[in-house]
């Protein structure tokens, strides 16, 4: 089978796991927010100290309406990813699903490498429909309210670009590095561990510019500098360059792996 065939398979295979449905929960943040926001609700939060902070912007345009419901699904999102490449990897290797698969395949790179596109494909192309729904929302719920300032893009529409393009190769990295600990361990280490070590990047903030190695940190910052896509190529190299390289190391790792049915 070429890697084409094995993508499909995949695919097709992600489509029928029960656990793929948990990417419906993405949808969720933009009825709730959007219906808050219609009534005028403010979303004032505590900040952990005596004062406290807005959780979504006012006089947004439809982009940055979008944006700020991936943030707040952010953790939801990398949950559910995390669970999927766990499951995927790990889980198939543990129930010896994989073994059948290798066997009419005979290329474990090549299974790996089908797993990370058809993982990502499957999340991307729900990230898309969330954004497009989203808008939808926008357009039917925030029309009139001070949240909502009726253009589909503002100022901001450069860094709200970089906050979706960053979240995407960290989405990448997370999953490629996910695949890496399933060549080893069995699925709930694996999630656990992935898991664990994505949230622990979330209180890097003493790291300094060091930070900005951790491809989680990156979307935030953007948004926060309003800068152009130049200033930040450097890291999407690197990022890229995480994944080429974790992808690398977990073909290798599978490659002398020892699976039995």
């Amino acid at each position: 089978m070429n890697l084409f065939s094995v993508i499909r398979v995949e695919l097709v295979k992600l489509r029928h796991k029960r656990t793929t449905l948990l990417l419906l929960l993405l949808f969720a943040p933009a009825v709730l927010f959007g219906a808050g926001m219609s009534l005028g609700l403010s979303f004032f939060v505590s900040d952990g100290t005596e004062g406290g902070v807005d959780a979504v912007e006012r006089a947004m345009s439809g982009l940055g309406f979008a944006v700020n419901m991936m943030e707040q699904s952010e953790f939801i999102l990398f949950l559910v990813v995390i669970i999927l490449a766990a499951l995927s990897l790990a889980g198939e290797l543990e129930n010896g699903q994989l073994k059948s698969e290798l066997i009419r395949v005979c290329g474990r790179g090549k299974v790996m490498l089908a797993k990370f596109i058809a993982l990502l494909l499957y999340v991307y192309g729900a990230l898309l429909l969330c954004m497009l729904w989203s808008l939808l929302i926008y357009a039917l719920l925030l029309g009139g309210t001070d949240f909502a300032n009726g253009l589909l893009f503002d100022e901001m529409a450069a860094a709200q670009g970089g906050y979706i393009l960053f979240s995407l190769l960290g989405i990448a990295v997370v999953t490629a590095f996910t695949l890496l600990l399933g060549t080893r361990v069995k699925y709930f280490p694996c999630f656990a561990v992935s898991y664990i070590l994505w949230f622990a990047s979330l209180y890097t903030d003493f790291m300094g510019e060091l930070k900005y190695f951790i491809p989680y940190n990156m979307p935030g910052y953007v948004l926060e500098t309003v800068g152009g896509f130049p200033q930040y190529a450097p890291y999407a190299l690197l990022y890229i360059g995480y994944v080429i390289l974790i992808l690398a190391l977990s073909c290798v790792l599978l490659r002398k792996r020892d699976i039995k049915a």
